[in-house]
């Protein structure tokens, strides 16, 4: 006991010696390290502003032996985001926080065996340092309640034994000695390898944490809820680029927050283009308080309730890695819209002039053997049923999604060979600019072609609507005015009919390229005199304007992201939706948001996505939001129920 007191009143007059350091160096002063019980999920924030850059130390020791400390650029997955790659890999190796104020954390579950009391944590001037600036005895006590999963138990929690192939290996970023739960993946996967079942035997609340070391994918999934979260995401990298984007090491991602009462936790490999070696560090389970439990739950009572209607997306295997199975890749996707908040599901099904990712009556589809592009999954069974089927088991609207306008008649590129027969048959009517990407619309048998596909949609599916996206592409020497509207007049028709079929509404959603208000005196632009024109005449249940897409240039033939300014609203891009309100003001037509892809690919997040959809809220947006959802990083998937709630600031609590 004595020794104890002895290092706590050493340790005070370090701190104070310590402190009296930091006022000689103006605002280093301002440096503060959190308590892991202000934080949800238990790490330690950092905070202050950082004139040099700086190096995060800890010792589990007395000090005797310091490390460095893995730390995270950015206390919210907004600012971790936001970081580049190379910045974020140097600073969990090697603990060195950049200039700046932005808040960082310490995630010390990749330092410490297992949390203690009494460990010390010190920040020291990069370019001095024997310059300490601040040092701290962090208490890491209030982790004790954190069920952690590693190396050290898992065989147990998984029944005495880990499945073959799964075993123990090295990591090899922070220490070659530290062990993570891996599986091998070979380059070409036959056989799809046992899921790796651990048993936590938990009751109650928990948020759920996947912690990876080195760099891996995988499929996460509670056995009680069984929807599959794919870990980053699909968008990961394939082997080949491995070491080139978006390999972030020593990370953790937030999966969920869940009752765990009965549930095991279930991984396997996947979650990526390409398949990867699976390599993790620990699953962790932070317990929720009674007030987080309530808040959860009432945020999402709210939604249900009281809250805006939101529309996530699906895409064929095809596009989303190796698939298990067909009837399995679409029930998880359904499974997965119904947890995050979805209350409709838009289904890729079409890039009109392109082959069909459903079984077609009209069109080639790649469910056909003798396609040079044949994909065997569709031989299966047809996507759209499977999907209409799962999406009534969940309680979702189900809408086709069609790219109205991609018939990939060119001989470059990764699409050579999507093109329909019909537009071999007629190439005539291919647009002769944007890389003949398109199909002319002032050709009425263009028209024709388009209306018929619709139609067989409508008449062949039990759908609840269907999405007609013009942003697939919008080329606007490819459309006039006229065509636009006689297109949606005669979908209309088609419409009406289905609805007598079926004995209630079905929708009709489009999606259109952002036009600029006309100036004075000039004719409205294409797309937003379609939307007059179509509200005006009952065509269209919902508008939505795309503001945060990818944009193709035409002089140069190449693709590019729009700029942090054109998604935020300050540019021309976004920057006023009245115009389009007018256009449909005294329709019943809705204006919806469309987000698409949002802000995470340049840095942004949710925080910065509800940002933007707020400010639509407050010019007058009276719809729902539209989200490409499947592409995000799961500590992301808030954003859906934070869309919903919007009318409702007041219900969200931001847990990192």
């Amino acid at each position: 006991m004595a020794s104890k007191r002895a290092r706590g009143a050493w340790n005070g007059l370090l701190f104070a010696v310590v402190l009296l350091s930091c006022a000689a160096v103006g605002k280093s002063q301002e440096l503060t390290v959190g308590k892991p019980e202000n934080r949800p999920d238990r790490l330690v924030t950092i905070s202050g502003e950082r004139p040099g850059e700086l190096l995060a130390e800890y010792s589990a020791d007395e000090g005797a032996t310091w490390h460095p400390a893995t730390i995270y650029l950015g206390a919210s997955p907004d600012q971790r985001r936001a970081s580049k790659v190379d910045d974020w890999n140097r600073s969990v190796k090697t603990g060195l926080i950049p200039v700046g104020s932005t808040p960082c954390v310490w995630n010390y579950f990749f330092d410490l065996a297992s949390p203690r009391d009494n460990v010390l944590f010190r920040l020291r001037a990069a370019k001095d340092s024997a310059k300490t600036l601040l040092q701290e005895n962090v208490d890491l006590s209030a982790a004790k309640d954190v069920v952690v999963i590693d190396a050290t138990n898992a065989a147990h929690k998984c029944g005495g034994k880990l499945p073959e192939p799964w075993n123990l290996a090295p990591a090899g970023v922070k220490g070659t000695d530290v062990n993570s739960i891996h599986c091998q993946i070979d380059d070409e996967v036959k056989k799809q390898p046992p899921t790796l079942v651990l048993k936590p035997c938990l009751k109650g609340w928990y948020r759920i944490y996947l912690g990876m070391e080195p760099y891996s994918t995988c499929r996460i999934w509670l056995s009680g809820v069984n929807a599959r979260y794919e870990v980053p995401n699909y968008y990961n990298p394939t082997r080949k680029s491995l070491q080139k984007i978006e390999n972030r090491l020593l990370r953790e991602s937030k999966i969920c927050e869940a009752d765990m009462t009965g549930q095991d936790i279930c991984i396997s490999p996947g979650g990526a283009l390409a398949w990867h070696d699976v390599s993790i560090r620990y699953v962790r389970l932070a317990p929720m308080s009674e007030k987080e439990i309530a808040a959860h739950l009432e945020l999402r009572r709210v939604a249900r309730e009281k809250g805006r209607p939101f529309a996530g997306y699906l895409e064929p295997p095809g596009n989303c890695g190796k698939p298990l199975t067909l009837v399995g890749h679409i029930r998880d996707e359904m499974k997965l819209n119904q947890v995050r908040g979805s209350t409709d599901v838009y289904v890729h099904v079409v890039r009109i002039g392109s082959k069909a990712w459903y079984h077609s009556d009209l069109i080639e589809h790649f469910g056909m053997p003798d396609s040079p592009l044949h994909q065997p999954w569709m031989s299966e069974d047809d996507p759209l049923a499977i999907a209409v089927e799962q999406a009534r088991r969940h309680g979702l609207r189900i809408f086709a999604d069609a790219g109205m306008n991609a018939c990939y008649f060119s001989t470059r590129g990764s699409y050579k060979g999507y093109h329909d027969r019909f537009v071999e048959q007629h190439p005539e009517v291919v647009c002769p600019s944007f890389d003949r990407h398109c199909m002319y619309y002032q050709n009425p048998i263009v028209r024709d072609y388009v209306v018929s596909i619709i139609a067989e949609l409508l008449t062949k599916y039990d759908l609840d609507g269907v999405h007609l996206d013009f942003c697939r592409w919008g080329h606007r020497p490819a459309y006039d005015v006229e065509s636009l509207i006689d297109v949606l007049r005669r979908i209309d028709k088609h419409r009406k009919e289905a609805e007598k079929k079926r004995g209630r509404p079905l929708l009709i959603s489009a999606r259109v390229e952002y036009d600029q208000p006309p100036a004075e005196g000039k004719p409205e632009p294409i797309f937003l005199a379609a939307v007059r024109a179509w509200a005006k005449a009952g065509l269209v249940d919902r508008i939505m304007v795309c503001n945060n897409t990818d944009t193709f240039d035409t002089a140069t033939q190449t693709w590019r992201w729009p700029s942090a300014g054109e998604l935020s609203g300050t540019s021309s891009r976004g920057e006023s939706l009245g115009h389009y309100l007018d256009a449909i003001k005294g329709a019943k037509t809705k204006l919806w948001g469309d987000l698409y892809n949002g802000t995470w690919r340049i840095g942004g997040g949710p925080d910065k996505d509800v940002s933007i959809a707020r400010g639509w809220v407050e010019q007058g947006l009276d719809g729902g939001f539209f989200y490409y959802m499947r592409a995000r990083p799961s500590d992301f998937e808030d954003v859906n129920w934070r869309l919903r709630t919007i009318d409702f600031p007041g219900v969200y609590s931001n847990d990192p």
